[in-house]
């Protein structure tokens, strides 16, 4: 909480039209250097940072200035670092939402929450667990998408009927199913992985996966979904 007094005067101790003023003079250097003028005419304030016994200093205030407000102080650095350390990855997973990653934002004042969810109230979410100096950015709704891996080579078992293909399968992609195309002169194939959405690994990881066609390849060439040919193996 922060106090803001604002005395009808210009002068550090003179008397307001609305009666006593608050002793600048008496205050001690920290608050005298957040001395400023308002933005309304004649009028000083006082931005104070209360951190503890503040209902007591608030009273106090009282007696001195009118009007008083309070107005909501924004945090430091050190203290959005803390309130990012904080942030919990896991438990909201069970409510449909994926943090992937956390961030500060210095300018904003705020701590900014990268997620993967498909509900709307992503925000009133995470304020009611961490306060109003978060926000949140949606990256997709879905922690994968279906991507085309890219195809390195093919083997052929012996009976020429199935054909063994070396796909891309690093950074947490999945496999998730094969497509085939066959012709008279060549196959087509597509091996399609889930991709996650959110940060990965930039590691390559060579996976295989097993095609069977409709007949044995025999000298029929073996293309992927760009029309390249894929090497043997």
């Amino acid at each position: 909480m922060a106090a803001l007094a604002s005395a009808g005067s210009s002068t550090a101790s003179s008397a307001g039209p609305s009666g006593p003023t608050i002793g600048y003079g008496r205050m001690k250097p920290p608050l005298t250097r957040g001395l400023h003028r308002a933005c309304a005419p004649n009028r000083l304030s006082v931005p104070l940072r209360l951190t503890r016994h503040r209902a007591r200093f608030v009273r106090s205030l009282l007696r001195f200035a009118h009007p008083l407000r309070g107005v909501r102080p924004t945090r430091n650095e050190r203290e959005l670092r803390r309130l990012q350390r904080g942030i919990d990855f896991v438990a909201p997973e069970r409510d449909g939402f994926y943090v992937q990653s956390t961030g500060v934002d210095i300018d904003a004042r705020t701590v900014l929450i990268e997620l993967i969810t498909a509900r709307s109230d992503h925000l009133a979410y995470f304020r009611a667990r961490y306060g109003s100096d978060v926000t949140t950015r949606v990256i997709a709704t879905e922690p994968t998408s279906p991507v085309c891996a890219q195809i390195f080579a093919y083997r052929v078992t012996p009976d020429g009927a199935t054909l063994l293909v070396a796909y891309e399968s690093g950074g947490g992609a999945r496999f998730d199913h094969s497509e085939l195309a066959e012709y008279d002169d060549r196959v087509e194939i597509t091996i399609v992985v889930q991709k996650p959405n959110g940060p990965t690994t930039l590691e390559s990881r060579r996976s295989e996966q097993a095609v069977a066609l409709g007949r044995p390849l025999g000298a029929r060439a073996v293309l992927d979904t760009a029309k390249r040919l894929v090497p043997h193996r």
